[in-house]
This record gives structure tokens, C-alpha cells and sequence, in this order.
């Protein structure tokens, strides 16, 4: 049993018909709802397989909580960004708000840097201020503190890690690179469920990942487990 090296946000594979019970991709995951909480179904298509499956239905991101742009501010942006490469402006221009860091050119921020972005995200300017329990967009009504089932001991942990040559299962990084031990998570999210199969090693940033659309990520790591 291996790392998997693709992408988080795609779903490989060559058959259309490679997935779990032997049905197309778009069968598989006709289930998928809006991330928004209007339930409704996200209408999968073929491209999906290489483009990633979508989390929310267009227009449905409430990334921005509610905020919306007037037409005449969308019409600014679009004239703006007319006839521009994108890529390359970003490349070029994008700088760090706090060391003026140019994006691309490999310096990384010191140690008083790191410091001063800290503070500044922190208290009220961040943007999970204030946001617990219900208010939190994460919340799933208190099931972080429902307690691991007995067997999930560190040495049951550190078999996860042999079994996957100690690398990320999403991103394929390495634990010497993370500079702290792999975590180790439930795929099905069942904390009880300590069999071996339920169990995958991830760095933290993509364990964080996982936290969200658990109903995809579900999905697609039991898929991705089989065909490793």
C-alpha cells in the first residue's frame, strides 16, 4: 500500500467505470450536495474528472459571507482584467503585504516577519473571530469530543505511518519534510473505526482539508485507497 500522489482536487483515473461497484463517476458521485446548505445536488459531468469535483453549485460560494459585488464593481473588474495574463501579472506583482516579498523569486519571510503576519490576523482581524461552536462553519455538533476507541493507540498510529512509507496519502509529502509526526485520520470519519483500512496517514494541511465536504473527501480517499 502507497502514497497517493495526485492532485486533492482531482479525481484520476482512465475508465470511466474504475469507480467503487463498477458504476460511472458521475453515478458515484450524484450524491454530492452544496457545500452552501441549500442541499441541492451538484450536477457532476465528465470533465469533473480532471478538472476536480466541484464543492459548490455556481454562484453558491459563500466564501465571502453573503457579500456580493454591484454589477458596476463586476463591470470595473472585467475591464481590468481584460486582455491580461493573469498568471503572469500575479507572478510578477503579487507581494507580500508585510516583508515585500516578490512571489516566485524563493525568499522566505524571517522569524519577526512571521511574528508581524501572526499579529496581524490575529483577534478581530481574523476572520473565525468569534466563530465557535454553531457559528463555526465547521461545527458538526460536538463530535471532536467524542473519545477514540481504545484500540487507537500510538503504536496502532505509527503502523499507519510504516504502512504508508510515512507520506502525506493527498499530497505525498514526506514526514521529515513536515518536521513533526503524521496525523492519523479516519476515513470514514468514525473514531470508533480502528481497522486498518479505515486509517490514513496526512500532513496537517491536508488533515485540514479533510474537515471540509467530508461527504466528498469520504468518497474519494476510499476510492483512491483501492486503486493505490
Amino acid at each position: 500500500m502507497g502514497s497517493s500522489h495526485c492532485s486533492s482536487a482531482q479525481i484520476t483515473g482512465q475508465p470511466s467505470k474504475a469507480y467503487l461497484g463498477g458504476e460511472s463517476m458521475i453515478e458515484y458521485y450524484s450524491g454530492i450536495t452544496c457545500l452552501c446548505g441549500c442541499n441541492n445536488k451538484i450536477q457532476i459531468k465528465e470533465h469533473h474528472r480532471w478538472t476536480g469535483i466541484p464543492r459548490f453549485i455556481s454562484g453558491h460560494n459563500k466564501a465571502h459571507l453573503g457579500f456580493k459585488c454591484s454589477n458596476e464593481s463586476r463591470k470595473r473588474m472585467s475591464d481590468a482584467h481584460k486582455g491580461q495574463d493573469l498568471s503572469k501579472i500575479h507572478k510578477l506583482n503579487c507581494k507580500c503585504f508585510i516583508c515585500k516579498a516578490i512571489r516566485g523569486e524563493g525568499r522566505a519571510c524571517s522569524e519577526i516577519t512571521k511574528k508581524k503576519i501572526g499579529l496581524a490576523n490575529s483577534g478581530e482581524n481574523n476572520g473565525m473571530h468569534g466563530r465557535t461552536n454553531e457559528k463555526c462553519p465547521a461545527w458538526r455538533g460536538g463530535v471532536s469530543f467524542v473519545n477514540y476507541g481504545t484500540e487507537f493507540t500510538k503504536q496502532l498510529k505509527e503502523q499507519v505511518r510504516d504502512n504508508f512509507n510515512r507520506a502525506c496519502f493527498i499530497c505525498g509529502i514526506n514526514e521529515k519534510e513536515c518536521k513533526t509526526k503524521l496525523d492519523v485520520h479516519h476515513i470514514d470519519y468514525n473514531k470508533k473505526n480502528n481497522t486498518i483500512d479505515n486509517l490514513i496517514c496526512l500532513c496537517k494541511i491536508c488533515h485540514t482539508k479533510t474537515n471540509f465536504n467530508r461527504d466528498y473527501w469520504e468518497r474519494k480517499l476510499k476510492y483512491d485507497l483501492v486503486h493505490s
